[in-house]
């Protein structure tokens, strides 16, 4: 289970449970337990690390601190996620993922701390002592999320954006069911179908926002990465129901949408946003 805000991908039912804070991170561990459960400081620092919108680097413990620790121990422990993501993300980013991936292969979820150093060296080249001092010296302080890589950024027509999707199971861009809550956590019961867009606010301040769909669609704003921080603004993310316009003061960065329907029939959701104070 993972720290809050909460998820978890179950392995044994391949279900995956989680809020929309840790949708990426659940997903990441649902596609690599199709490989194998590895190590958990490889394991939650391949999640965090390529979904985390911003991951800053941190020296409170190294990496090899983390290896061979039970999941208890792990998630108890003061910045490991955090470390474990900055360290692997930098693997990731100078060596590809084919080596982590061949290490997961032969790094079981509980192997023991010495066969995981083995089997990093065999992977990577060096011992996992000299890849965390070159992690040091060379890695940069900071890096931004991965998650929107595969997504094009919406584009704007002047001082309006209209993003619309129709939410279709037989459609690519459509992901689902999941039987998660998609907004309201009474609806725990309820399976929905969703998909995703990206769009650019270019300047921070009020606008106008308004879904249009049925009464069971929705819209979650969430921020990816934001700076800067506008007075009054939404925080990290806002969920929209189709009731009626909206004015929200948004930072200035990007932004990531999810649009959600009950599963059923074939659903065109629709999300506008216009510059209020243009």
């Amino acid at each position: 289970m993972a720290a809050h805000p909460a998820g978890c991908y179950e392995h044994q039912s391949r279900n995956v449970f989680t809020t929309w804070a840790a949708i990426d991170h659940e997903f990441v561990h649902a596609l690599g337990a199709r490989i194998r459960r590895t190590d958990v400081t490889f394991e939650e620092g391949l999640a965090v690390g390529l979904t985390s919108d911003i991951l800053d680097q941190s020296f409170e413990r190294l990496p090899e601190e983390y290896v061979g620790m039970s999941r208890k121990e792990f998630n108890s422990s003061f910045g490991g996620g955090h470390t474990a993501g900055h360290f692997v993300r930098w693997l990731v980013e100078r060596d590809g993922i084919d080596p982590l991936l061949a290490m997961r292969r032969r790094v079981g979820a509980d192997a023991e701390a010495d066969d995981i150093l083995e089997e990093f060296e065999r992977a990577f080249g060096v011992p996992l002592e000299a890849a965390q001092q070159a992690w040091v010296a060379t890695a940069p302080v900071s890096y931004d999320g991965l998650f929107d890589v595969a997504r094009p950024v919406e584009a704007w027509d002047g001082d309006t954006i209209t993003i619309t999707r129709e939410l279709d199971c037989d459609d690519a861009s459509t992901f689902g069911p999941l039987t998660w809550p998609p907004f309201d956590h009474d609806r725990d019961e309820e399976e929905g179908m969703f998909t995703t867009a990206t769009l650019d606010v270019p300047v921070g301040g009020a606008y106008l926002v308004e879904l249009t769909g049925s009464s069971d669609d929705r819209a979650l704003l969430k921020r990816a990465g934001c700076w800067d921080v506008v007075p009054g603004d939404v925080g990290l993310e806002v969920a929209l129901e189709p009731d009626g316009e909206h004015e929200l003061v948004l930072s200035g960065c990007r932004w990531r949408v999810l649009l959600s329907t009950d599963l059923g029939p074939v659903s065109t959701v629709a999300l506008r946003l216009i510059r209020a104070d243009g």
